[in-house]
């Protein structure tokens, strides 16, 4: 066998096991939240919405920014060794932090839900917060897609299904948010009891954790400000329209998150790849591009002729989505699939992540703004112009990934 076709090989693997794992991964939900929807109502549906683009920004913060950073350091890690210490950082800095995110992301939807009662959006919103603990960017980042199915995939997918029988038999939606809660727990317990043979990884000194806080504050900002824009439209329309238009808003949503996902596999599998050691950067990263722009117009097609469609099959009819939201959704799908390739494997690797979160900071404090001086006409529709502000934040994104590239380019080439 060439070295040639060695490599192509260990790259088919990459794609096969970080594009088909965190596929069914992100499925899983798709087991209970079908049940969700039809056994809780309108108003628990339009809830779930709320309490999961909060809960989800709330993790972004407890991940400060190993998400985006992490895996690009594990990657140029010299061995094992230091791939567990980096590990370790990152456990202890997230854990510093989970309490406060939970607090504050349950307190925004207290506020966003006053008329309803709080337990299930509560309960949710600290599930999701509790998710900045996914184990995904510590897989990708040494290459193995075994970390992410046996510690994050299966154990959210055993969860959900035992959720599925409580909620169906006590009527009780409560089930979903704890399933959450325990899969992700056992999931961290046995990477534990694999790395480290303990249920807790190694304390870190408290100048390491001073210093690893400090150096993940660059990412996190790009890594938070991104999700803050892109999970504010839900809560937005909740908070500002009725329960039905916030319901069928929320269903779309949920649609473009999991079709995010490809975006997210595609470049788990390309990162560590194009990333290696004395490997030819250029033609690589050229290549991931390639691919990250035949998947941004793949998504956006099927977004604009199905969403609505698929939102109506997956959560009922009652609460399907318009196409009007579809297609400002398609074009963030379109321009956050090539934003995610260039920060990853360019901005971040060339140093160049203050930049970055600067201008990231800039475009969704400005589009923030908008969609809160828009509200009052979204209580009258269906939000699509909440959705126009989102994919028009997703392209600014872009663009300021563009303009870094390119002058990374212009200095000499793009290798880190």
């Amino acid at each position: 066998m060439t070295l040639m076709s060695t490599k192509s090989s260990q790259l088919f693997r990459k794609f096969f096991g970080f594009s088909l794992i965190p596929i069914i991964g992100a499925m899983s939900p798709l087991l209970v939240l079908p049940f969700v929807s039809r056994i809780g109502g309108i108003d628990i549906w339009a809830s779930v919405g709320v309490s999961q683009s909060i809960g989800t920004i709330g993790a972004v913060v407890v991940s400060s920014g190993w998400t985006v950073a992490g895996p690009a350091r594990l990657a140029l890690a010299e061995d094992s060794s230091e791939q567990a210490r980096i590990y370790c950082r990152a456990f202890w800095s997230k854990s510093v932090i989970l309490a406060p995110a939970s607090i504050l992301s349950c307190i925004i939807v207290a506020i966003i839900l006053p008329d309803m009662s709080l337990t299930f959006p509560l309960l949710l919103t600290v599930a999701m917060v509790y998710s900045g603990y996914s184990v995904s960017w510590f897989g990708v980042g040494i290459g193995s897609p075994r970390i992410t199915l046996n510690y994050g995939t299966l154990p959210k997918i055993l969860a959900s299904i035992f959720a599925i029988v409580p909620i169906i038999t006590t009527r009780n939606v409560v089930w979903y948010p704890i399933s959450l809660l325990v899969g992700t727990t056992i999931g961290l317990a046995l990477l534990h009891l694999h790395l480290f043979s303990s249920i807790l990884p190694p304390w870190i000194t408290f100048g390491e954790l001073q210093d690893t806080l400090r150096s993940s504050i660059s990412p996190a900002i790009i890594d938070v400000a991104s999700s803050a824009a892109s999970m504010a439209p839900v809560p937005v329309v909740a908070a500002v329209t009725d329960s039905i238009r916030a319901a069928q808003f929320s269903s779309m949503d949920k649609v473009f998150r999991y079709a995010l996902f490809s975006v997210t596999a595609l470049s788990d599998t390309l990162q560590s790849w194009v990333l290696e050691r004395n490997a030819r950067f250029t033609k690589r990263i050229s290549f991931a591009l390639l691919l990250h722009v035949v998947l941004g117009l793949l998504g956006l097609s099927i977004l604009l002729l199905a969403g609505s469609q698929v939102s109506s099959l997956l959560f009922g009819a009652e609460v399907a989505a318009s196409a009007s939201i579809a297609l400002p959704y398609g074009f963030a799908f379109f321009a956050k699939s090539l934003s995610v390739s260039l920060i990853r494997n360019i901005v971040i690797p060339s140093n160049r992540a203050k930049t970055m979160a600067l201008m990231n900071v800039t475009a969704s404090i400005l589009c923030s703004i908008v969609m809160v001086a828009i509200a009052t006409q979204v209580a009258s529709s269906n939000g699509s112009s909440v959705a126009w502000v989102y994919a028009t934040y997703e392209l600014l994104v872009f663009a300021c990934a563009t303009i870094i590239t390119y002058q990374q380019a212009r200095r000499g080439g793009m290798l880190p």
